[in-house]
């Protein structure tokens, strides 16, 4: 909570916040429910943008989690303004319990094409984050393509790390 009230006191036009599980931040410690719904009804007031971040690829003894979170979410007043997700079925979860929340396709997702775009945009996602790896000429090309969805890109370079 301190971070995101730093965030907003700093002028941040957008956050992007996550519960304890279900992210891809695995050190982080993330928000409890209860502060999540303070989260979002605080970046409201503001007059800010909050996006939930649900991009974890979830394994099935997963799935009921998502599932609740997703209901959760539902149930609120004040909800985030977009889902950030990665993972297909998390997705399709999101689309039929939640048909009327933005989804911001995750960076995650490592989009690197026009096909894939509208791929995504045909299941209901409204931005992509597109893959990390791209240079500007191919992230110009994507643009130009036309896809109907928002494009997101990271420039701060590739400060993750994945082993498996």
């Amino acid at each position: 909570m301190e971070r995101l009230l730093t965030a907003l006191t700093y002028g941040a036009d957008a956050v992007y916040l996550g519960a304890s599980r279900l992210n891809l931040r695995a050190k982080a410690k993330g928000f409890s429910t209860e502060e999540l719904a303070q989260a979002f009804s605080l970046v409201r007031e503001k007059g800010k943008s909050c996006y939930f971040c649900l991009n974890a690829y979830p394994r099935q003894q997963h799935m009921a989690e998502v599932e609740g979170e997703l209901e959760w979410l539902a149930g609120l007043e004040n909800r985030p303004h977009a889902l950030i997700i990665a993972d297909p079925g998390v997705l399709r979860l999101a689309r039929n319990i939640l048909p009327d929340m933005d989804i911001h396709l995750s960076t995650q997702a490592n989009t690197a094409n026009a096909a894939s775009l509208a791929f995504w945009k045909d299941m209901g996602v409204t931005r992509a984050n597109l893959a990390r790896e791209l240079s500007a000429p191919e992230i110009r090309a994507l643009a130009r393509a036309d896809t109907g969805l928002e494009l997101e890109v990271f420039v701060h370079g590739a400060m993750c790390m994945a082993l498996s």
